[in-house]
């Protein structure tokens, strides 16, 4: 179920689907809520925020046999609120049939390129969560060579991809990344490389390197196995399994001996959070946007 919505599509904060956050955000007034009604009787509408379509917003003000208030999707544009648009709606989570798919690439629609645009303008956001998520200090040449791969691959257009979870589907939709070299800010994911792997070798930046003589390695990390979870308060939970492996005597991912194994879920609020804060009160690493301006340059979504 659809438990926040946004005040339009081009909003990046989203409110929880509760009563008095619902009035105070919405002024209680048109287009979100029906005029020339009861209160009990009126209908409240918001915008999903993983896929920009209409929702209704049910269960605020009257006796209704639904679990907890939600937002429900309406399958049809809302005037003066937005539009609707079905190939995002094919998207979203909230939608069983779409959970229940094991993904594909959808033909191109509008939506590609509002995905594009979010990661035109927040890359450096996104890296900032994914190193965090991969345990790894994604530096600038690993961070082109990663979205590189995402548009060669139409990731964009895989089914499973949204508003709310596109960082975290960037690595799912490219091949398992080579580690040496990269810093490993993860102190469990260094341990478990330091106990699994003869010869490695950290620097003083926490740079994965070898001791001086030993035997070349191939470590690759790669995220897999995109599920959802229903948590406590009723929301859907994503989550990626993010496994190292030691192909350093085996090209087979199923010989290679696992290094680090591990179930990450996603933190689509804070990504909500950063998008919502102000350039001019945040740290933004120009650098990665002008990789992500060059990079998306001309691509036809």
């Amino acid at each position: 179920m659809v438990l926040r919505f946004k005040l339009s599509p081009g909003d990046y904060m989203t409110h929880e689907i509760e009563t008095r956050t619902v009035e105070e955000v919405t002024g209680s007034a048109a287009p979100w809520f029906n005029s020339g009604m009861s209160r009990e009787h009126r209908r409240i509408f918001g915008v999903c925020p993983h896929c920009n379509n209409p929702v209704q917003l049910v269960g605020l003000f009257r006796e209704q046999s639904v679990q907890r208030p939600h937002g429900k999707h309406v399958g049809g544009p809302i005037a003066g609120l937005a539009g609707f648009n079905p190939d995002s709606q094919r998207r979203c989570p909230h939608l069983t049939e779409n959970r229940r798919s094991a993904g594909r690439t959808l033909p191109a629609s509008e939506f590609d390129q509002t995905l594009l645009e979010v990661v035109r303008t927040e890359y450096d956001r996104i890296i900032l969560l994914l190193r965090d998520f991969l345990g790894i200090g994604i530096k600038q040449p690993l961070a082109r060579r990663m979205l590189h791969a995402w548009v060669e691959a139409e990731g964009y257009r895989f089914s499973r991809v949204h508003l709310r979870n596109l960082p975290w589907m960037i690595p799912y939709g490219v091949k398992a990344m080579n580690l040496y070299g990269q810093v490993i800010q993860s102190t469990e994911l260094k341990d478990a490389i330091s106990t699994a792997v003869p010869g490695v070798s950290f620097d003083k930046n926490s740079k994965l390197t070898r001791l001086p003589g030993a035997d070349w390695f191939d470590l690759r990390l790669q995220c897999l196995h995109h599920s959802y979870q229903k948590g406590d308060a009723g929301e859907w939970q994503e989550s990626l399994r993010v496994r190292v492996q030691d192909f350093s005597g085996t090209n087979s991912a199923m010989e290679a001996p696992t290094v680090w194994d591990e179930v990450r879920f996603f933190d689509p609020d804070r990504f909500e959070k950063l998008m919502a804060t102000n350039s001019k009160h945040a740290y933004r690493d120009w650098k990665l946007l002008e990789t992500a301006e060059e990079v998306l340059r001309g691509v036809d979504a």
